[in-house]
């Protein structure tokens, strides 16, 4: 839920209607979400755990707006995603050990943020995986990208 949206980018968002023609968000045309982004837009909140629920999303593009509070464990039931920006927000705590779970990610964002503690052993073996198939031409199209929290 966003408690600021300083451009008015979530105007025409009704939790009654869902379709494709919301402001940031990708639809499939069976009406599912695959895809949100909604960058630098100065919202402020917290991330539901309901995001986990979009088991369809593909790609999830937050970065430089005000989010804050913990990344939900949820997130790692978003089994479909190959995109995933929270980078320069105001999250806290740790990364979700869950995110193993997301084996098709393949940019993974979280510069900027306050987390801390080191990222779960198995995520960096997740990216070793991906780094791995890029360098041997398999299916990823691009190297996944971790990048450490400062």
């Amino acid at each position: 839920m966003a408690e600021a949206d300083p451009c008015g980018a979530l105007l025409d968002w009704d939790e009654g209607h869902a379709g494709p023609s919301w402001f940031g968000m990708q639809c499939s045309d069976d009406g599912w979400v695959i895809g949100l982004n909604l960058s630098n837009l100065g919202l402020k909140g917290m991330l539901s755990p309901k995001i986990g629920q979009l088991f369809n999303m593909h790609f999830l593009v937050l970065h430089k707006n005000l989010f804050y509070g913990i990344i939900p464990r949820e997130m790692g039931d978003l089994r479909e995603l190959t995109v995933l920006d929270l980078g320069h927000n105001n999250f806290n705590g740790s990364i979700p050990l869950e995110l193993i779970n997301i084996l098709s990610l393949e940019f993974n964002f979280l510069k900027g943020n306050i987390l801390y503690g080191d990222l779960p052993l198995e995520l960096n073996e997740l990216i070793s995986l991906c780094e791995s198939q890029v360098r041997h031409g398999r299916s990823f199209s691009n190297r996944m990208h971790t990048a450490r929290f400062v």
